[in-house]
């Protein structure tokens, strides 16, 4: 049996211990202690990671009443010194003690229960059995479990067995389980927990919400808590300092700031887009007039395939055999008129390559892309050369 010493002391970081066996098994290394300060992953908190001496943990789990620590390479003494990489473990501390907060307060203000709990490296979620929640009872919920952080009660665990554990008012029972572990925050919350948590709630520093979501019929829940919150708080300052500075205003007008200025760029863009398609329809009747044996062939320096959707469809009434390019983009589109034997999405189909190129299209219509323009060019000369053939 291995002696947990972070039940003990959860912020216990290092220890001495004895190496009870060393296993070999499928190109990975593992030790067991007879005592450690590594906590292994379970309830939904990931395993302690430091170091053995000089060999790295990497994992830490649980078998029977053994803990087993992967490490990184061989140990050179029985007698060891184990040191927990501390920062990690508390920022795991204060995700999970502020998990089982956030869970006691939904479970009161809404009797909803938490069926699954995820903490990763980013944020921590929870799932709540209700298929929506309001922003506002979203923001109760969030006060009240930062309430129970500022009044700094005690967390605490027991040891009872099964039949007691179920005599007890928990948010949340084990079955199976001969001895089972109940964390307590006191006049908060009592659950069945195996996870190592805070001395006491104003360890957590602060929980909060980042965002909700549907899932699977249940809201699923994402927030942070501690250092974790200060350090998203702190972007978010970053932020909004960069956008107070970039438009001129105090925090409290920069939303109304940016919804005008948006509003005023989609103004912009539509009479954009109207001068642009007044632009196409001048430039088509421009082409059509220069076109020679109905043929219109030209590259625009800086034309986008819309602009030159655009304009093709501006040529769409007339019997032209019409190619545009850009010579920006090496991109090329291709529209048929009438009176020409020729399927254009076959001849890009078997030719387009032999440039370097690529696309295809329909019969009457096709557009590809060139690695060079110079490629582009010899393209569509060969398009040229086949209508007289």
């Amino acid at each position: 049996m291995t002696e947990r010493l972070f039940y003990k002391d959860s912020y216990m970081k290092e220890c001495q211990a004895n190496v009870v066996e060393t296993i070999e098994e499928d190109g990975k290394l593992i030790v067991v202690l007879d005592r450690t300060v590594f906590y292994p992953e379970g309830g939904g908190q990931p395993s302690d990671t430091g170091y053995i001496d000089d060999a790295k943990v990497i994992d830490v789990y649980e078998k029977g009443d053994r803990i087993y620590h992967l490490i990184d390479k061989p140990l050179k003494k029985k007698v060891v010194y184990c040191k927990v990489d501390l920062e990690r473990r508390i920022d795991y501390m204060q995700q999970h003690s502020g998990e089982h907060i956030l869970a006691s307060c939904f479970y009161k203000l809404l009797n909803t229960m938490t069926s699954s709990f995820h903490m990763g490296d980013e944020y921590s979620t929870i799932d709540i059995s209700l298929p929506e929640v309001s922003d506002e009872l979203v923001s109760k919920v969030e006060k009240m479990a930062n309430e129970a952080i500022y009044n700094n009660y005690p967390v605490g665990a027991i040891m009872v067995t099964e039949e007691e554990s179920k005599n007890m008012n928990l948010r949340r029972y084990v079955d199976g389980e001969e001895v089972v572990r109940v964390v307590e925050i006191e006049g908060v919350d009592a659950c069945a927990c195996c996870g190592i948590h805070v001395q006491r709630t104003g360890e957590v520093g602060i929980i909060k919400i980042m965002k909700t979501e549907k899932y699977k019929g249940l809201t699923r829940i994402y927030f942070k808590c501690g250092k974790r919150a200060f350090q998203d708080y702190s972007n978010k300052h970053d932020i909004v300092t960069t956008l107070v500075r970039s438009f001129s205003t105090g925090e409290g007008e920069i939303v109304n700031k940016i919804n005008n200025d948006m509003e005023h760029m989609k103004e912009l863009s539509r009479k954009l887009s109207e001068y642009r398609k007044k632009l196409c329809k001048y430039q088509a009747e421009e082409l059509k007039a220069m076109s020679k044996d109905n043929i219109i062939c030209h590259v625009f320096e800086d034309k986008e395939m819309g602009d030159l959707q655009k304009i093709v469809e501006e040529l769409s009434d007339s019997n032209n055999f019409t190619i545009l390019a850009s010579a920006k983009d090496r991109q090329i589109l291709v529209s048929l008129g009438g009176g020409y034997n020729i399927n254009l999405g076959q001849f890009f189909k078997e030719k387009i390559k032999e440039f370097g190129g690529r696309g295809g299209g329909k019969p009457n219509r096709a557009q590809g892309t060139f690695e060079s323009i110079n490629g582009l060019k010899k393209f569509s000369q060969a398009l040229i050369d086949n209508l007289h053939n």
